[in-house]
């Protein structure tokens, strides 16, 4: 490539516009609402107990609820995987 085609590249290019800023924190579209029907009748009935004793969301009641419940249980079940491995039971929640 020579000078006169990088000249005539430069030449031909529109004109660089630089868009305005735009903030950081955009706006982020609604959450999708917690599945509480997928707990199940006991389960569900509890996150949804403690969501109206409380006013939290929704998805942190039913993951209390689930937290509870994995460490009921942890101490009675094993999962078996597909290899023939046994583990404990386990989740693990933030």
């Amino acid at each position: 490539m020579t000078a006169a085609h990088v000249k005539a590249a430069f030449d031909q290019a529109e004109p660089f516009t630089p868009e305005t800023p735009r903030p950081l924190p955009r706006p982020f579209p609604p959450p999708d609402s917690f599945p509480v029907e997928a707990l199940g009748d006991v389960l569900g009935s509890v996150a949804q107990g403690i969501q109206d004793k409380t006013q939290a969301p929704l998805a942190i009641c039913a993951q209390s609820v689930l937290a509870a419940a994995t460490l009921a249980v942890q101490g009675y079940a094993d999962v078996q995987l597909p290899t023939g491995q046994t583990r404990p039971a386990s989740n693990f929640f933030v």
